[in-house]
């Protein structure tokens, strides 16, 4: 609920004094509404964080090669980053949303429903970004709190609006990486170029833990609920303390358990996996640079037109 409030407030922000106030109170509304309906059908079937490794292995993309993707995906993220321009970021989110749900065949709702964690974080960075305290009125919006003016203005609404096209457009990059790459492969793409050893296996043990950790805490959760531990104000607080308590102790024997499991299969420092080799494919490499090339020209003609 607070988050779609938050939702609602951003657009209303952004959008103060450009758009007619009938329309703009009526498209904030509409956001209300659908975010509330889209969290309520969605926000428990995706299977959370635990099921993109299945996304992965139905993506129609896994069969290219992950150098490829990786230096694919960054580039692009970087480019719409340093570009700063809101058409390219719009182009970006637009083309990386087509390559991972028509391209990738990633199921839209379940897409969607993964870009809510980090879009929740980039509307709170756009509301505080697009309020300013002040001791007088600035403009657009103000809003008397005290002896001083909550105020938006139409400097703030640009720096909002750039900073969540640029943050989402890097956000849906990542995305086509994250839901068209297994991990060993990105691993296997780390250890080619030479990357830290102990970064690489530090990032595999970590990713692989946040999964056990999330299938205890909703094993717990289930029983919890069984137990009525949700039924009210008082006893949901109650049961998520003592939840938060068992689940800091089953880490730490969870995760002596799978050192002890490792350590039983040969583990020597280096965590191996068997590997199949994806070679470099022409079409592959010369559609990742006629993307990345489209990028630079694009970004090239908005400088010249704004010198």
């Amino acid at each position: 609920m607070i988050i779609s409030c938050l939702f609602s407030l951003a657009f209303y922000c952004l959008f103060y004094g450009k758009l007619p106030s009938p329309l703009l109170f009526s498209g904030a509304v509409l956001l209300l509404a659908g975010s509330l309906l889209f969290r309520h059908k969605n926000g428990h079937k995706h299977g959370g964080f635990l099921s993109i490794d299945v996304q992965v292995q139905k993506s129609r993309l896994k069969s290219w090669h992950p150098g490829i993707k990786a230096c694919f995906a960054v580039a692009s993220a970087l480019i719409c980053i340093a570009a700063d321009s809101i058409t390219l970021s719009l182009f970006v989110i637009g083309s990386m949303m087509l390559f991972t749900i028509y391209g990738g065949k990633t199921p839209a709702h379940y897409y969607f429903a993964l870009l809510t964690a980090p879009l929740t974080f980039i509307i709170l960075g756009v509301v505080a970004i697009l309020f300013e305290i002040s001791p007088a009125p600035l403009g657009l919006l103000d809003i008397a709190i005290g002896g001083s003016y909550l105020s938006v203005t139409y400097r703030s609404q640009q720096a909002a609006l750039s900073l969540i096209c640029r943050a989402f457009g890097a956000v849906s990059c990542l995305y086509l990486l994250s839901l068209s790459t297994p991990m060993h492969q990105i691993i296997g793409f780390l250890r080619k170029i030479k990357a830290p050893a102990l970064i690489v296996e530090l990032m595999y043990l970590i990713y692989r833990y946040i999964f056990l950790l999330l299938a205890t805490q909703q094993q717990m959760a289930r029983a919890a609920e069984a137990r009525l531990g949700y039924r009210d104000w008082r006893i949901s607080l109650r049961t998520m303390a003592s939840s938060s308590l068992n689940l800091l102790f089953l880490s730490f024997r969870r995760s002596s358990d799978c050192f002890t499991a490792m350590e039983a299969r040969c583990y020597d420092g280096e965590i191996a996996f068997l590997e199949r080799k994806n070679g470099l494919r022409k079409t592959e490499v010369l559609a990742a640079a006629a993307y990345l090339l489209l990028l630079l020209g694009f970004w090239y003609g908005a400088r010249r037109l704004q010198g």
